[in-house]
């Protein structure tokens, strides 16, 4: 660490070890550090699990276990974890039955996978086998639950080049209050603003400002949203872009050369976007944030229908007519395939060919 301290293996592996010492509060701090770095880390969550278990915060340890079994489905030991929880401490047989099961189930797995021959698998299957169809709801629970509009943060998220701005533009229309510095000026990749807010990007080191926003709408890259903070007063609704994975791709190369600079391999690319997206809905479903899902393309192709969905999700008495007077399609640069709402520019259409 010394050497390299932002090293998240050496932060897990730190923390496992103090987590045998019984060493508690220090593991559960070097494993916050490992997956504040790498959210992608089925060891440092499940670490945080066993902690805030012997601490006694079951609720929270049912999640970070949760999260640990949704990126590594064979790992053995947080199904048992998850399954003494439930029946020992809150005398669910249920569930604690159903989590036996698939411990079983995962040590067959692996004992197949060590027949086969087949090892860990590497960080682009890895990512790949874990988008699959069941990241985005089939049924999604618009205006779900009470909750009070004027104390709930909006938040705006998504890849990077998916529309972001354009959706802070129809809320700002529609009459909600956006928080924005507007320190990035518009230039030819986004002529209308980014809509950026220069601390929502420091939200890692500083979660303070987040008091201010409520009941305003702001932009939080989809990296940040894991580091929203889940144990605060604090109430979240985020409105979630997608677009075609090859246009956000072309989009930001595009970007990147009007600004002097080299765009990375594609591949790894796609690859970083999957996993960031994959990890992103993943956090948002196992954090229990509402959420709603909007589709570029089907924007520009129906702006009145989503403008009314946003409003439905959000509660507020948005102007809808205002909203959709936004959208202009001729924004749309970076087609894929057939117009707005054809079947080959629906982004769930790239994730399942990614697979």
């Amino acid at each position: 660490l010394e050497l390299d301290p932002e090293n998240a293996e050496a932060m897990a592996g730190l923390a496992s070890s103090l987590l045998k010492l019984r060493q508690n509060e220090e593991a559960l701090d070097w494993a916050l550090q490992a997956v504040g770095l790498r959210y992608h880390f089925p060891l440092a969550h499940f670490t945080i699990g066993v902690v805030l278990h012997r601490l006694g915060y079951l609720r929270e340890a049912l999640k970070a276990l949760e999260v640990a079994v949704h990126q590594n489905p064979n790992f053995v030991e947080a199904y048992q974890r998850l399954a003494y929880i439930y029946e020992r401490r809150l005398g669910r047989r249920d569930k604690a039955l159903e989590y036996k099961r698939r411990a079983q189930e995962a040590r067959r797995n692996l004992r197949r996978l060590k027949k086969e021959g087949i090892g860990v698998l590497d960080e682009e299957t890895r990512a790949k086998v874990a988008l699959t169809s069941d990241l985005l709801p089939e049924k999604e629970a618009e205006g779900a639950g009470v909750f009070d509009p004027r104390r709930t943060v909006v938040i705006v998220s998504g890849l990077p080049r998916s529309g972001t701005s354009l959706m802070m533009q129809m809320l700002e229309a529609g009459g909600l209050e956006v928080l924005t510095d507007h320190e990035r000026p518009p230039d030819e990749s986004n002529p209308r603003g980014y809509y950026e807010y220069a601390k929502a990007k420091n939200l890692k080191k500083d979660a303070s400002w987040l008091e201010e926003a409520r009941g305003k709408a702001v932009k939080i890259v989809v990296p940040a949203l894991f580091h929203l903070p889940l144990e605060r007063d604090l109430s979240y609704r985020v409105i979630f872009m997608l677009r075609n994975l090859e246009e956000v791709i072309r989009s930001q190369e595009k970007m990147l050369k009007r600004q002097g600079k080299k765009a990375g391999e594609r591949s790894r690319m796609q690859k970083a976007l999957l996993t960031y997206l994959q990890q992103s809905i993943k956090f948002l479903d196992l954090a229990g944030i509402p959420a709603l899902f909007v589709d570029y393309h089907r924007i520009l192709q129906d702006p009145l229908r989503e403008a009314e969905r946003i409003k439905r999700f959000l509660g507020r008495d948005l102007e809808v007519e205002k909203m959709i007077r936004v959208v202009d399609p001729s924004l749309y640069r970076e087609r894929h395939g057939e117009p707005p709402g054809g079947e080959s520019a629906s982004p769930s259409r790239t994730l399942r060919r990614a697979l």
